[in-house]
């Protein structure tokens, strides 16, 4: 049985362990280096902006997290944690070099909700957990008031955007950065 639930502080480790896997990969073809450090701090900086937009998915069997979705009701608010916060300053590099990519200028202006990152471990992919989460996050944000959210995927990833697509997402901007091409896609609430 696998529940779904936000994590607490204790849960960064093995949530970090699980995002290195998932995005390890992406990463080394951006040529883009983060310390298992600098994503727990990623990882622990969402958490301090928004705990409840924060979900997981575990498996009860075996006590394991098998999955993960962030989302949050304004990337200003995560900005606002990072420059208040006492967290790792590496962020600000960090967050300074990929806010182009995920925040186009159209962010700030509207009651926008976001949703960073979501991975699910390779042996439970293809369960409906990253609906299940994907879904969790959604009525969250909607709970908060948000009019839209925002996800973004490598275009290559086809069978994460089938499924946004399939949540009422549509595609609304395509751009390449470093030889990968991304999709920013958007649901109205």
């Amino acid at each position: 049985m696998i529940t779904y639930s936000n994590p607490n502080f204790k849960d960064l480790d093995e949530i970090t362990d699980l995002y290195l896997k998932t995005f390890s990969s992406d990463f080394e073809k951006l040529n883009f280096k983060l310390s298992k450090n600098q994503v727990k701090d990623v990882l622990k900086l969402y958490l301090l902006t928004d705990s409840n937009g924060f979900f997981i998915a575990r498996d009860n069997q075996s006590s394991k997290i098998i999955g993960f979705m962030i989302s949050v009701t304004s990337m200003n608010k995560v900005w606002f944690t990072l420059l208040t916060k006492q967290i790792h300053k590496s962020l600000l590099f960090i967050f300074s070099k990929r806010a182009p990519l995920i925040t186009p200028p159209y962010v700030s202006y509207w009651n926008l909700g976001h949703l960073p990152a979501e991975g699910i471990s390779v042996d439970y992919r293809g369960k409906g957990i990253a609906k299940e989460l994907a879904i969790k996050a959604i009525d969250y944000l909607k709970s908060k008031g948000v009019k839209a959210v925002l996800f973004e995927a490598l275009k290559e990833n086809k069978a994460i955007i089938n499924l946004y697509e399939k949540l009422g997402f549509k595609v609304v901007k395509e751009f390449s950065h470093r030889k990968f091409s991304w999709i920013i896609l958007l649901k109205d609430l």
